[in-house]
Parts: C-alpha cells; sequence; structure tokens
C-alpha cells in the first residue's frame, strides 16, 4: 500500500515535470531558433519587407460647392482669417497648457499621497 502510494507520487511528479517542459514556450522557441536559425532569419526578413513595402496611397480630394461654401460666401481672405485664428488659439492654449502643467501635476500629486494615506495607511 504504501509503496503504491510512493509510486504513484513519484509518476505524478515525472508528469509534472514533464507538463513544465511542454509548456515552456520560451525554451523552445530558443531551441527551434538555435537548431533552424536560416529559416527564422528569412522568416523574419520576409516579415520586415512585407510590413515595409511601399503601397499605393489613396489621394483623397475634396471639393467645396460653388455656391455653399464659405469661401464662396465670404471670398478666400475670410478663410486665411479663420486658419489664423485658429492658429492663434492653439497657440494661447499650449501656452496655458504649459504653464499651468506643473502646479496640476504637483496638485495631483499631493491629492493621490493623501487618499493613499487615507485609504491604505490609516486602518
Amino acid at each position: 500500500m504504501i509503496a503504491e502510494l510512493v509510486r504513484s507520487r513519484q509518476v505524478v511528479a515525472h508528469n509534472v515535470r514533464a507538463l513544465g517542459q511542454d509548456l515552456n514556450v520560451v525554451q523552445k522557441v530558443r531551441t527551434s531558433v538555435q537548431k533552424n536559425q536560416l529559416m527564422w532569419l528569412s522568416g523574419a526578413a520576409l516579415l520586415g519587407a512585407f510590413i515595409a513595402r511601399p503601397g499605393k496611397r489613396k489621394v483623397i480630394v475634396k471639393t467645396v460647392p460653388a455656391g455653399g461654401g464659405k469661401a464662396a460666401k465670404g471670398g478666400a481672405g475670410s478663410v486665411e482669417k479663420e486658419v489664423v485664428k485658429a492658429g492663434i488659439f492653439v497657440t494661447v492654449l499650449k501656452l496655458i497648457f504649459d504653464i499651468v502643467r506643473p502646479f496640476a501635476t504637483k496638485w495631483l500629486a499631493r491629492r493621490v499621497a493623501s487618499y493613499a494615506e487615507e485609504r491604505f495607511l490609516k486602518q
């Protein structure tokens, strides 16, 4: 009875080791790369060439209706003015963000630290 139990445990331990070796994907890939280096390198080169190949790019042409577009109503100058206004607006927003970011980061760090202290340290 005890001998059967010992034998059974040995069989289970052997099967667990074998399962671990079967599930060790990293070791299997390493072994495969070492044994079939040429195949792996040529496959990697083909994959790289496929990914990097230049393809045809679609050219999208937007048309403006003859009588309904902003350019037709206000002239080309109004569109340019709107673009300039938008550029100035984005520039101002970026400057404000660059100035506010350090303060916001410090404030957020303090809030997270106080929350973590209340939540995890004071129990």
